[in-house]
């Protein structure tokens, strides 16, 4: 990880008019290679011209031409950014956007090793077309410019849903009351978060894991699709008592009518209600293919616990929880991603499961959403009372945080971030990380919040 303003040339001191924000070119490894490639072929062509091996020589001569039409669009691309435009500087002219002009953001497909949906990423409007993919730290360029263009286009297509009804978002369709998809209606309040991975834009309906939907990445305008759940989900909590009243119901009735018009939750044969641990939440729903396989589920979370099978855990009495995400490749390209989830109680009781269906994520975030909270805040107060607890490799006190034999203090911890199924701790943004622990670490994703707390404090 490097500091964003020496990879990209950000220029903080720039405000507006025609001084540059931002300048971004191609990698400089990419530059010298378009470079040097026609000359070593040209060198290649001598050599086999003088040693008579014609065939070769004129392979070469083609492949130096070749070349050479490559290297000068990578030499003089650059993207610029301004305080109200970009533009993209290419071999014959430069392509300019205003702010208000882009219609459309479409992210790249992230589906190969090294790769993620923010690199590649195209912009659209007013018959001009921008891609950030051919320079340096791409995601991080789209990261600059995504708070200046995403809310603008959420805004726009806000008004749209309530002047035409709807807009569409590849097979997803935002209306007034709610996202409809092939699964049914899903109310504003509802769509509990999303994720943006390899397998593409995910929607995670709260205790719905049977009504989890998936959108490619490169599906358009995907990226306010956030926005939008977001900014109707503030105003329905905020309108709800409003409405309630012209009604003549209350609150809770309300929410209710939306619920009913949720399609129904289905248990998968899960009680719906259980004598020690209460009101169902959601099941893991069962493999099936082709509708053929298990009709009952295994895994039941309820507002007291998690069921599976004869193995019961009560949110109180979970002593650790790990939650491991690791995307697989075959020969680079995509082929999924697997969850890893793990939890133990204080009386050695474990339940674990391994799956890489996208319901998978949705009941994972459901769970962690009942056990973590607890854990955290134990954890929290073990540790101001002056406790050191060991989390695997790594140890956190008050003051530090010990991996190994490596101590470093909270004060200098810069950032903290997981990526294929492991947790890295930075001191220098600008350096390598200062260490890591795998996240199948009991509790490590305790260790995650907590210092995510500390370094990230809310405002």
């Amino acid at each position: 990880m490097q500091d964003d303003a020496g990879i990209l040339g950000m220029n903080e001191a720039a405000t507006g008019g025609d001084r540059p924000l931002l300048v971004a070119k191609p990698h400089g490894f990419a530059r010298v290679f378009v470079t040097l490639l026609p000359v070593a072929a040209l060198v290649g062509a001598a050599v086999f011209f003088a040693r008579q091996e014609a065939v070769l020589a004129w392979l070469c001569l083609g492949a130096a031409a070749v070349c050479a039409a490559i290297a000068p669009p990578i030499l003089v691309h650059r993207v610029t950014v301004y305080a109200d435009r970009i533009e993209q500087r290419r071999l014959f002219g430069t392509r300019r956007l205003r702010f208000d002009e882009i219609t459309r953001v479409r992210l790249g497909a992230g589906r190969s090793m090294g790769t993620t949906p923010q690199m590649g990423v195209k912009l659209f409007g007013a018959g001009t077309k921008i891609g950030l993919g051919m320079v340096r730290d791409s995601a991080n360029v789209y990261a600059f410019v995504a708070p200046l263009i995403v809310p603008r286009i959420a805004v726009r297509l806000d008004r749209e849903i309530d002047e035409n009804g709807s807009v569409k978002f590849g097979k997803l369709s935002a209306q007034a009351d709610g996202l409809v998809t092939a699964k049914g209606l899903l109310p504003w309040h509802i769509v509990g978060s999303f994720s943006f991975g390899p397998a593409g834009a995910r929607v995670l309906p709260i205790n719905h894991p049977e009504l989890t939907v998936t959108v490619p990445n490169t599906t358009d305008n995907v990226a306010t699709l956030e926005w939008i759940v977001a900014s109707r989900t503030a105003s329905f909590f905020e309108n709800i008592k409003e409405t309630a009243a012209e009604r003549g119901i209350s609150e809770e009735q309300l929410l209710q009518a939306l619920e009913r018009r949720l399609p129904a939750g289905d248990t998968f044969g899960m009680p719906e209600q259980d004598e020690t641990f209460g009101r169902h939440l959601c099941t893991l729903p069962p493999m099936r293919f082709l509708g053929i396989g298990f009709r009952r589920g295994k895994y039941g979370l309820y507002e007291g616990g998690i069921v599976a099978g004869r193995k019961r855990i009560a949110v109180g009495d979970c002593e650790s929880a790990a939650y491991q995400v690791v995307s697989q490749y075959y020969e680079g390209a995509y082929v999924g991603t697997f969850r890893t989830l793990t939890l133990r109680s204080r009386s050695r009781v474990k339940i674990a499961f391994t799956s890489s269906r996208a319901e998978a994520e949705t009941f994972c975030d459901a769970v962690l959403g009942r056990f973590m909270p607890p854990l955290v805040e134990e954890h929290l107060r073990r540790i101001q009372s002056g406790e050191t607890i060991a989390y695997g490799k790594a140890k956190l006190s008050l003051d530090t945080l010990a991996i190994g034999r490596k101590v470093i203090p909270i004060s200098e911890l810069r950032g903290i971030n997981d990526d294929q199924g492991s947790l890295f701790f930075w001191t220098d943004l600008n350096a390598k990380p200062a260490g890591s622990i795998t996240l199948a670490t009991p509790n490590a994703l305790v260790l995650h919040r907590i210092l995510h707390q500390t370094i990230y404090p809310p405002a």
